[in-house]
């Protein structure tokens, strides 16, 4: 099929030009800053979305270009492919199942525009230029979930020379980026092999902006306002590309907005200590800004808090005695210490002081496996490490010593939590816990220990009062 270029996007000094295979949009293509390269367009830049049905949108047909103002609007026609086998919405178990329709059947369509604009920043000397864009989809039967923005951004067409400042858990925070470079910030799943490390959200483990620097300027990205975006940043060996994809999620709609995304490239060619600098005060801009959009008062001074975490026989009268201690000897401000709720620690404890572990072995009770102080029961602070009384009388004498008691929240379950069985704090097939797209099988990555808690049920508020009022009595 002929390939060729739609009508050149001109902003200021960016252009954008579209890649045609036929009538359907193959990419959104070449990006350039004068005669700047800011990604290699040798891989589509293309958007992605589906519907749990199994619907799947990966072709758009090109239905032209218009201009209003500063604005260009791409508008496509999203046809979906029928020749798919599974949906994405699993049954109970949490198979995958296959579509309930004919692979022969007709595709769906749904409108699909493109918008961009120009855009510039200025931030310490660098001036910045680029453009922001977003998509927008509607229909007036097929809802979707979720659009995958599927992008690539290399400083000058090609890796080679280029660093990427990105600081994600458990992956280095800057690399030097070439086509020997294997990176993902899916390292976690990889290595660590215990929680889920795919999809980290922006504004968690992933930062909210992009950045990288190189012989041919500085490029960043940064999005309009918090929202759920879910992001997979990687390379492979042999790649000439640094794959992008920003997966935007939201409740079924048949009419969908992204959170627009800027592009920004300055042709500043800055070292490495400049560029921690400028990642610096792109942090600081975006805190502000997640500041504004919630209405949050400015953060004071960080607080000094030492951690100590035993796991295992925590007792408010002695564990943590000396930590408050050289806490209060350096001026610290807090100490933080294992959960204190009613969790499977607790609960192996109980049961051993009720009956010697000896006693229990080659019977029924030495058949269960008992977890750890992650796995909470119930939202009531555990007796066997001195209950109520025992935390306050610790907070108390933390408190004679300038120092406050801090612990986590630990809003999880073990799946054998009785609070399952109060009605009252249920909702849905899954009633407290968090399911997938079946509404049954459990949104977690601990499959046998912590599922996650749904707080748009009511035990939301249970386990906010419950720990508020102990938080108060203690």
């Amino acid at each position: 099929m002929d390939e060729s270029s739609a009508v050149k996007l001109s902003l200021d000094n960016i252009t954008i030009v579209p890649q045609l295979r036929g009538r359907f949009l193959k990419s959104l293509g070449k990006v350039e800053a004068g005669k700047t390269r800011l990604r290699n367009p040798a891989t589509r830049w293309l958007p992605w979305f589906d519907t749990f049905a199994g619907d799947v949108f990966r072709q758009f047909a090109f239905l032209g270009i218009v201009r209003s103002g500063d604005e260009w609007v791409i508008n496509l026609r999203a046809i979906s492919d029928p020749d798919v086998l599974f949906r994405e919405e699993r049954d109970s178990s949490g198979d995958i199942c296959f579509r309930e329709t004919s692979w022969d059947a007709p595709p769906v369509e749904a409108d699909l525009k493109v918008h961009v604009k120009p855009a510039s920043a200025k931030i310490d000397d660098h001036s910045f230029t680029g453009f922001t864009y977003w998509f927008e989809y509607s229909s007036p039967n097929i809802p979707i979930h979720r659009i995958v923005d599927r992008q690539t951004w290399e400083l000058g067409g090609h890796l080679k020379g280029n660093t990427l400042c990105l600081r994600n858990w458990l992956t280095p925070p800057r690399v030097r980026l070439s086509r020997e470079t294997a990176y993902s910030t899916v390292g976690l799943d990889k290595w660590a092999k215990l929680l889920p490390g795919n999809l980290w959200a922006r504004w968690s483990l992933l930062p909210s902006f992009d950045m990288q620097y190189g012989p041919d300027g500085i490029l960043i990205a940064w999005f309009d306002h918090v929202s759920l975006i879910r992001t997979v940043v990687e390379t492979a060996q042999g790649e000439d590309a640094l794959r992008v994809l920003d997966m935007h999620l939201f409740e079924q709609s048949k009419s969908v907005t992204t959170n627009p995304k800027t592009i920004l490239w300055c042709p500043d060619n800055i070292a490495d200590t400049a560029a921690l600098n400028l990642w610096t005060r792109l942090v600081d801009q975006e805190h502000e800004k997640s500041r504004r959009q919630f209405g949050l008062e400015p953060e004071s001074t960080p607080a000094i808090v030492f951690s100590h975490n035993v796991w295992t026989n925590m007792r408010f009268g002695s564990t943590y005695e000396h930590a408050v201690d050289v806490a209060s000897e350096f001026g610290a401000d807090f100490v933080f210490i294992d959960p204190v709720w009613e969790h499977q620690q607790a609960l192996r404890e109980e049961l051993d002081a009720a009956i010697p572990p000896e006693h229990q072995t080659d019977t029924i009770l030495a058949k269960f496996w008992h977890q750890n102080m992650c796995v909470t029961l119930d939202f009531a602070v555990a007796e066997i490490m001195g209950g109520e009384s025992g935390l306050k009388a610790l907070c108390d004498r933390a408190a004679s010593k300038g120092i406050r008691i801090i612990s986590w929240m630990a809003t999880h379950c073990s799946p054998n939590s009785a609070l399952q069985l109060k009605k009252d704090l249920c909702r849905g097939k899954a009633g407290i816990f968090a399911a997938r797209e079946s509404g049954r099988h459990p949104d977690s990555g601990y499959p046998a220990s912590c599922w996650t808690l749904n707080l748009n049920t009511p035990v939301a508020e249970y386990i906010t009062d419950r720990i508020l009022d102990v938080c108060r009595r203690t």
